[in-house]
């Protein structure tokens, strides 16, 4: 499995027919399925030149919600190639304001960042945001705790990012509604904000490619690539060995692997179905527990 995408996860997990599940998924109204399309076209759809096919949206099991969710909105133009529901600029925006802003203020709490370099940076993009600064300097002076501080400071950004995305919405909003905005509403802000592009820079030399974050990174990769080779192998044998048959006894019966009538490609997906529903936590102890790092304890 080398071409898992996240985005078309994100639809699959919120439509899938689980075994034992209510009819419809998480049975969540179209227009918020809308929302999260930010890639709405097939694998062999993409285009690296247009923002809304640089990646695809759905996998080929889930061509049916796809369509659904897209002919609702009559989003499909010409070529038979859907264009993004507007709200997609907005859920897109709120993302790329959290990671750029929000980042930083972890990346200081967990000590990457001091708080002198982090109060430069944020007053930095304030004063491209047109910010009362001397009033924000004043307000900040008189907070001597430095996580309250540099909370204050991350509100502030991101409500000056939101103002600004809200403007260049606004201003772009025809051509967004006939799906003819190639760009993303940060994108545009960025132009007139040119620290945003030094924030992104940062972010990625002081806080994503820091030592501490790297090796989270791989071990990551590592215990993601042994539990799906565990699984994936499983699943896929024609002639299962007895451990085997037991590993697969560790997903739960909603995924429904004990169906052997289904595809290949139905069985690989089901197995992504349970692994990429773990959390972090649960994906390590698994793997700990599989590797015999750690020996489960029978109560």
């Amino acid at each position: 499995m080398t071409n898992f995408e996240g985005n078309a996860n994100a639809l699959r997990l919120l439509t899938r027919q689980f075994k034992g599940k209510l009819e419809g998924g998480q049975r969540l109204m179209f227009v918020t399925l809308a929302s999260i399309l930010k890639y709405p076209c097939a694998s062999s759809q993409m285009d690296k030149n247009l923002m809304h096919r640089k990646k695809y949206g759905y996998f080929l099991s889930d061509q049916n919600a796809f369509e659904n969710v897209v002919n609702e909105f009559g989003l499909i133009q010409d070529n038979n190639i859907a264009h993004r529901h507007p709200f997609v600029y907005l859920v897109e925006a709120a993302d790329d304001i959290c990671y750029r802003i929000i980042d930083m203020e972890d990346a200081h709490r967990i000590g990457i960042l001091s708080r002198n370099d982090t109060e430069h940076y944020f007053p930095s993009l304030l004063a491209d945001l047109q910010d009362n600064i001397q009033r924000t300097k004043e307000v900040l002076v008189k907070i001597t705790e430095n996580n309250e501080a540099i909370s204050y400071l991350r509100a502030k950004c991101i409500n000056g990012l939101v103002m600004k995305a809200a403007e260049v919405f606004e201003a772009n909003s025809e051509a967004i509604l006939q799906g003819r905005f190639n760009s993303t509403l940060m994108d545009e802000v960025e132009k007139s904000c040119p620290y945003l592009e030094k924030i992104n820079e940062i972010s990625i030399n002081k806080i994503y490619n820091h030592p501490s974050v790297i090796e989270v990174e791989i071990a990551g990769y590592n215990v993601m690539s042994e539990i799906l080779s565990v699984f994936i192998e499983a699943v896929l044998s024609e002639n299962r060995s007895p451990l085997q048959k037991k590993c697969l006894r560790l997903i739960p019966d909603q995924y429904n692997l004990s169906n052997d009538h289904v595809s290949a490609y139905e069985k690989a997906m089901s197995v992504l179905d349970f692994v990429s529903g773990m959390t972090d936590g649960y994906a390590t102890e698994m793997y700990r527990k599989m590797k015999g790092i750690d020996i489960p304890s029978h109560k």
